[in-house]
């Protein structure tokens, strides 16, 4: 039953708040995790079913990622990127919920949440 609910309030709880517009919603707008007023970084498509692609925002650069499982262990990393798009392959994967931990090249850093089916 603890998965269900964890499954429901991850799916339903940020599609409430972004149609309440709460505060915080804009930061759930594209997938997207803001750096600071103007930049965002985005991940795409996002539910996927085989790659996500992560964007830094116009004249950024990702430095590095580092992804999670829900239950909080490192699935796949990558370092020293040094590009504006980086494509996360699903590889061996199950499907739920990740947790991908971005820095870029300026030293700023995000979390986005990341689905594959």
């Amino acid at each position: 039953a603890r998965t269900y609910i964890d499954t429901i309030m991850g799916y339903s709880v940020p599609r409430m708040i972004r149609v309440m517009e709460l505060p915080g919603y804009e930061q759930l707008l594209s997938n997207g995790a803001v750096l600071d007023n103007d930049s965002k970084v985005i991940a795409y498509p996002n539910p996927s079913h085989e790659q996500v692609s992560l964007r830094a925002p116009i004249g950024g650069a990702l430095a590095s990622y580092r992804m999670f499982d829900i239950t909080g262990k490192e699935v796949a990393s990558q370092f020293a990127i040094n590009t504006k798009e980086v494509t996360i392959n699903r590889n061996n994967l199950t499907s739920g919920l990740y947790l991908v931990r971005f820095e870029t090249q300026n030293g700023k850093t995000g979390t986005i949440q990341v689905m594959f089916e």
